[in-house]
């Protein structure tokens, strides 16, 4: 039997991993079109990269421009990506291309749509992502993660199934009877600690905005609470680096209680949701999803610039149910975070807020994709 092949795309790689992977066992092969480096003119190797890469997926990094706020240079690259899609695709051939949103996803999906090639696509957010708007039209599938954004898409291609989450594998539950990958009390006690543990997280480029109203304060924070913090990677702003040598140069109490990384790969990412008591946050598609599944309480800190404000969508659906309060960048201070850690850290979430959450999560996604797209891959 001639083996299936899938090329996977777009702007969301932590799930379309678990696709991959999910396929690869299957039987079918997982290729991979994507960014090799985590942002324009950056040196420093993207998480997508590396991730994929090192589950022995090939990838091929394309070279195409932004739709939002394009320069002249992005438009120019273009029609490079479309190039570089059709030469991609002439040579593996595959069955299905995989779309999981972003600007990345668009040359690929058209030009597999010139050549025939059937095309699915995950739209992760509480509304729709310009990419995913325009690929609809194209899309034999459009698989959803909220309710809220099914009004965006042609009734009879869109399928609730919720969003891939590395949970679903059986060989990681329960995730609690792991080890864990920190050693989080100050004072090398376990983790029955004698301080709440906070986790700050700009996404997988790290935010330079919430990285420096923590910085203000960092001293102020040890001295109460235990830190997990992803900084991000970028070479632009060096924040890792800077990080890194502040918790140098703090008293030896306060740096044993402050962990700093620039990016944490989704399987330890899961096992630290479980640990911390509290989360400052952007607010991206897969951490909220996170947020809603472990029940966890969050300051959330949406990107101001993201497109039809998606982050602010999607932050709102965790204050409705009462595990979120949406910090505006505008308004982002050191005070204030202090302020709502203390608010968060005493609030008490009922029984009710709970089911709340648990409502938003669709159990299975993983299993109710694959067999969606079964017909062209398995």
């Amino acid at each position: 039997m001639k083996t299936r092949k899938v090329v996977l795309t777009g702007g969301h790689h932590t799930s379309a991993l678990i696709i991959a992977k999910a396929l690869r066992q299957k039987g079918a092969k997982a290729y991979w079109f994507g960014h090799k480096y985590t942002m324009k003119g950056a040196k420093n190797l993207s998480a997508e990269y590396k991730e994929v890469a090192g589950a022995n997926i090939p990838f091929y990094s394309l070279l195409t421009g932004k739709f939002h706020k394009a320069t002249p240079v992005d438009y120019l690259k273009l029609p490079m990506g479309f190039l570089q899609s059709f030469y991609l695709l002439l040579k593996i051939r595959p069955s299905l291309i995989f779309s999981f949103g972003g600007y990345l996803a668009v040359p690929v999906v058209l030009a597999g749509w010139v050549f025939g090639i059937p095309s699915v696509t995950h739209e992760q957010t509480a509304t729709a992502g310009r990419a995913n708007r325009l690929l609809k039209h194209f899309a034999k599938k459009v698989f959803i993660t909220f309710k809220s954004s099914a009004k965006f898409f042609p009734k009879e291609k869109t399928i609730l199934t919720g969003l891939p989450l590395l949970l679903e594998t059986p060989s990681l539950l329960p995730v609690s009877q792991q080890a864990s990958p920190l050693q989080l009390g100050g004072d090398g006690s376990p983790r029955v600690m004698l301080r709440p543990t906070i986790l700050i997280t700009g996404g997988k480029q790290g935010s330079h905005t919430i990285n420096k109203a923590i910085e203000s304060i960092l001293p102020n924070l040890l001295q109460k609470y235990n830190l997990i913090h992803q900084a991000g990677e970028t070479s632009f702003t060096k924040d890792l680096n800077r990080l890194k040598k502040r918790k140098e140069k703090l008293p030896a109490k306060l740096k044993k209680r402050y962990q700093v990384f620039g990016y944490v790969k989704n399987k330890a990412f899961t096992k630290i949701l479980q640990e911390v008591d509290l989360a400052i946050s952007r607010a991206g598609a897969h951490t909220v999803y996170k947020f809603l599944y472990f029940k966890k309480k969050a300051i959330l800190i949406p990107f101001p610039f993201s497109f039809a404000q998606e982050q602010q969508k999607n932050a709102e659906i965790l204050q409705k149910v009462g595990l979120g309060e949406i910090l505006p960048q505008k308004e982002l201070s050191g005070k204030k975070l202090l302020d709502l850690i203390e608010k968060l850290l005493k609030k008490k979430i009922s029984k009710e807020q709970f089911k709340k959450a648990d409502r938003l999560i669709i159990p299975g996604a993983t299993e109710k994709i694959l067999k969606e797209i079964s017909t062209y891959v398995i």
